[in-house]
């Protein structure tokens, strides 16, 4: 934003409108820390709607939480979104992380049952970015003052740990062995590790295969010239 080129934002306007919190949050979410980005009355609305959906989930559970550790599935996206918001907030890149609090946030929402330790994390996770949201509701769950007193979530690399599946490696259609592979794995990932199978090894080496047929968690199979 430019005084020389007369398009400077007011902040008291929005500060007003729609909140410390959004504003805050909108700033470090316009783009890289050392660039910023164009400030736009699309861009802080969105922010604000996430904030809402925050407030929305927690007081729709606050009465239902399930006790207890959540399913491992469940705790492994708890704990890749702390990683991935604390390597982040520790390298400035404060936009990419509010990113990962959206995509969890999106997560929680697609299930009709959430576990304290989820609304937990994401409200420690938030605070940083909406204080004064996440002390409100962090209050609302009944926790001990204050939320900027407790301890920031730390991921667990056991729980990180990346579960594998066997993936049948085909040429032409046949089986010729099994790999290990995690359950996201991509197709290049799948490529290199069929390497270690030998007729899919000779198959790559010749440069004879023609097509890639890549299910994840299945099959990679290795269509190649007769």
């Amino acid at each position: 934003m430019s005084k020389s080129r007369g398009n400077v934002v007011n902040p008291d306007a929005y500060f007003d409108r729609l909140g410390a919190d959004t504003l805050r949050m909108y700033l470090v979410f316009l783009g890289p820390y050392d660039r910023g980005g164009e400030f736009s009355d699309t861009g802080i609305g969105g922010v604000r709607r996430f904030l809402g959906r925050v407030w929305d989930l927690v007081l729709r559970h606050a009465d239902r939480l399930v006790d207890g550790s959540a399913p491992l599935d469940a705790r492994r996206s708890l704990h890749r979104t702390i990683q991935a918001v604390t390597q982040d907030l520790e390298e400035l890149r404060y936009n990419t992380a509010v990113a990962a609090l959206m995509t969890y946030l999106n997560t929680l929402q697609e299930r009709d049952s959430v576990h304290g330790e989820e609304v937990a994390g994401l409200l420690l996770l938030l605070a940083p970015f909406a204080p004064h949201l996440a002390e409100e509701l962090w209050a609302r769950l009944g926790k001990p003052y204050s939320i900027h007193q407790q301890q920031f979530p730390v991921a667990s690399a056991a729980v990180l740990e990346v579960e594998t599946l066997p993936v049948a490696v085909q040429v032409n259609g046949r089986t010729r062995g099994l790999v290990q592979l995690a359950p996201q794995a991509s197709e290049a990932e799948a490529l290199e590790a069929a390497r270690h199978i030998d007729a899919a090894r000779t198959a790559l080496e010749q440069a004879s295969v023609t097509r890639v047929i890549y299910v994840p968690r299945r099959v990679i199979n290795l269509v190649s010239k007769e």
